[in-house]
């Protein structure tokens, strides 16, 4: 019987090249890089076009616009149209409304010492306050067209001038009226204040001097043709001014919506310290949004500055604006400290090579600086209901361009020929990474199989030795020798 030999061939197992793992691990691979290119890309504008977008995808504004905002004439007459009649009373009260044809016979005022401070300040402010308070919002309006009329600002034409003449005899006849009434309320106090009554004196004395020698002439020279001197003009009309600007302020409503008609006389007023802050040398204060929005009374009017994105801008024009204002940009700005609401501004122009915005929306997200009056807290509607944030008036923000804005105009996409390139050089990265992964796990199988072919045959070579005994053979001896 031919013996057979004790060292049987060992077959080594073998595995192709590329087997359905390893083709699925490599498409992975390939499909994972190009989706992250494909998400890269997406993010830049520029590639919207040759990525089959027939219009540019629209992206979420920080906020939807208010209603006013989206009206064509938005802000009202208060704006837009200022000619035209305004909403008669700017307060929520039964009072009846001065007539200026009949100021005799209007209700006394309401003068009460112990809520005055004997300093003319205090007293000019209770009598601008309580004449404000019952005229007219269309007198309001004339009033301030008188300061500017005065101010050499403005020209008027005969009836505009006639009216103007009402107003200064009507603030006469109060003034004499206010100034009768608080000599009453003086010589009424017991002889035992004798320090009190001097003040009270001197005071009257001086808000007297201020009408008859500074006010009165002021307000009507130029509707009898003389001239004062340029520094008593100035001196006169702004001490005016910041009456009437403090009695305007109390007519903004807070958390409100922007263009109510009794805010109108504010607003001109506002805007009209914006473009006198060309030439100002007042430093603006920065402030926070939680700043404002807590505390709008104390920054309304002020000089404020902050940081942030523009989001969106829009242009609004504007048609025979009192102020000559021909249009203004309405930017909402994201701003830089941790905050979810926006800035609303409102400027009159933008720096110079900044992106173009025109009445249509415009997204971006460039960096600037605001410098403007703080106006108010203003209401806007967004996609949760109604929402609150500060309103600024400003001449022209700073801008902070990114470094390549400048130098280019538009991003140009890569030729195809180098983006296939691109593509391909990334999926033969990915598919050599995949097959030394495969390699290096399939080097590990085949030793694991070689180690088990090695123990069979050993196993199989003792099992054909002549020298082993087998158990059979060995139990058979034992029994023999028994």
């Amino acid at each position: 019987m031919e013996k057979k030999s004790n060292l049987p061939t060992s077959t080594r197992q073998r595995h192709p090249v590329f087997d359905a793992n390893m083709l699925r691990l490599c498409s992975l691979c390939v499909l994972f890089f190009v989706v992250i290119y494909l998400m890269l890309t997406a993010r830049k504008p520029e590639s919207w076009a040759w990525m089959g977008f027939k219009e540019e995808p629209k992206k979420s504004n920080i906020s939807e616009r208010s209603e006013s905002d989206l009206r064509p004439s938005v802000l009202g007459d208060v704006v837009i149209n200022p000619e035209e009649p305004l909403i008669i009373g700017t307060r929520s009260t039964n009072q009846k409304q001065d007539d200026l044809e009949s100021a005799e016979s209007q209700p006394k005022f309401n003068i009460q010492l112990t809520n005055l401070s004997s300093k003319i300040n205090s007293v000019e402010d209770d009598f601008w306050r309580q004449v404000y308070d019952r005229l007219q919002t269309n007198y309001r309006r004339d009033l301030f067209r008188l300061l500017r009329f005065a101010g050499n600002e403005i020209t008027a034409d005969r009836e505009m001038q006639d009216r103007f003449g009402k107003i200064v005899k009507f603030l006469k006849t109060r003034r004499n009226v206010y100034q009768g009434q608080l000599f009453q309320h003086i010589t009424s106090l017991p002889e035992s204040q004798t320090d009190e009554k001097k003040n009270w004196s001197e005071v009257l004395f001086q808000i007297r001097t201020a009408w008859n020698d500074d006010y009165e002439p002021v307000l009507t020279a130029r509707l009898n043709n003389k001239q004062l001197p340029k520094e008593q003009v100035e001196k006169a009309l702004t001490r005016l001014r910041g009456y009437l600007e403090q009695q305007a302020f109390r007519d903004i409503r807070d958390g409100a919506p922007v263009g109510r008609a009794k805010e109108g006389v504010a607003w001109l007023m506002m805007w009209q310290n914006v473009m006198a802050a060309k030439s100002s040398t007042v430093e603006a204060m920065p402030v926070t949004q939680l700043e404002l929005n807590s505390q709008p009374a104390s920054y309304r009017g002020k000089q404020v500055k902050f940081r942030g994105f523009v989001r969106s801008a829009r242009l609004q024009e504007i048609k025979d604006h009192e102020l000559g204002i021909k249009q203004f940009y309405i930017l909402w700005i994201k701003p830089e400290e941790k905050s979810t609401f926006p800035y609303c501004v409102y400027a009159l122009d933008l720096p110079k090579d900044f992106p173009v915005v025109q009445r249509e929306t415009v997204e971006m997200n460039e960096q600037i600086e605001v410098s403007g009056r703080f106006f108010k807290v203003r209401s806007y509607k967004a996609r949760g209901g109604l929402r609150e944030c500060p309103l600024v008036l400003t001449d022209t923000p700073t801008w902070f361009p990114q470094q390549d804005s400048a130098s280019e105009t538009s991003v140009v996409l890569p030729s195809w020929p180098v983006m296939v390139g691109s593509l391909f050089l990334i999926a033969f990265a990915a598919a050599g990474f995949a097959f030394w992964v495969y390699r290096a796990t399939s080097s590990l199988r085949t030793e694991s199989a070689a180690t088990e072919a090695k123990v069979a045959k050993d196993f199989k070579a003792l099992q054909q030795d002549p020298a082993v005994e087998t158990v059979s053979d060995r139990l058979r001896k034992m029994s023999e020798k028994s």
